[in-house]
């Protein structure tokens, strides 16, 4: 198996928890992973990479993101540049090298377009009416409550914080300059 380097932004709210999830779902299906925080500016990247074939930044899209990704891919051309949501961003991708930007995919929480969110979203609000007929605290009981429902998105349920448990992730790819589904 591959080896990957998961590199966090400082922030305790989303960089590294999120990086450790990442890292830890990485080494669940069997690949090597290191994980460190956003290099400092006396730190080099390209002293970092070892024998990694990909590096998941994850973050956010700073102004020194187009520099990162470049100097990452002139150290390993055939490294995969990999982001978080936090990262995918229109002008990123627009910045990027056609070389670099082939190399790169960016993960992220939606997988569908958004219509199928509204859509979904609307159907559950309109089950939940009609199930807590029309009573106001009944309805935000059942909304809450879902179990396993499928839907247009596939399978899930609202956990205790009011989020979805879908684990499905979306992925975007960069081409020409633009971020576009990667359904391949």
């Amino acid at each position: 198996m591959g080896e990957l380097l998961v590199v966090h932004d400082y922030g305790d709210g989303y960089g590294a928890p999120v990086g450790a999830m990442c890292a830890e779902a990485a080494r669940a299906r069997g690949l090597a992973v290191r994980i460190r925080p956003m290099w400092d500016h006396d730190e080099r990247p390209v002293d970092d990479l070892g024998a990694a074939q990909a590096v998941l930044y994850v973050g956010v899209a700073g102004s020194s993101a187009v520099d990162l990704w470049h100097t990452l891919h002139a150290a390993n051309p055939s490294l995969w540049l990999l982001g978080s949501e936090g990262v995918a961003a229109q002008w990123l991708a627009g910045a990027l090298e056609p070389s670099a930007a082939e190399r790169t995919r960016f993960f992220v929480a939606q997988r569908a377009p958004m219509g199928f969110y509204g859509y979904e979203a609307m159907a559950l609000v309109l089950d939940a009416i009609i199930a807590g007929d029309g009573d106001r605290a009944a309805t935000a009981r059942t909304a809450r409550g879902t179990r396993d429902r499928e839907s247009v998105l596939g399978r899930y349920s609202i956990d205790a914080d009011g989020h979805t448990t879908s684990t499905a992730y979306g992925r975007l790819a960069v081409v020409d300059g633009a971020l576009v589904w990667d359904v391949q």
